[in-house]
């Protein structure tokens, strides 16, 4: 098991698979089918291009391709996960509501 600074990445590439581990505030590990071999992209974050001297961030091109595929769509898992207790009480009501038209 590897340590990484914040930043630093390992990959292993077999038969047009790459398994790629980065570290950035957490340790991201992604799968593609896409990419041979990582490259670093220079990338703005939000919080960056809000501040008057922006400083990019280098990020494999692997995780900005699924960040612009994805525009957002998992953000809202993201948000959910810190509240499994909201998504049983949702589950109940909806079950307490068929109930109520038997």
């Amino acid at each position: 098991k590897e340590k990484l600074k914040k930043g630093e990445m390992t990959f292993r590439s077999a038969q047009n698979i790459l398994c790629l581990k980065w570290k950035d505030r957490k340790d991201v590990t992604m799968l593609s089918t896409m990419h041979e071999r990582p490259d670093f992209e220079e990338v703005i974050s939000q919080r960056e291009r809000s501040r008057p001297n922006p400083k990019p961030t280098l990020k494999p091109n692997v995780v900005v391709d699924y960040n612009k595929s994805m525009c957002g769509v998992d953000k809202q898992d993201q948000k959910l996960s810190s509240f499994p207790v909201m998504r049983r009480t949702v589950k109940g009501y909806k079950k307490y509501f068929f109930i109520s038209l038997i």
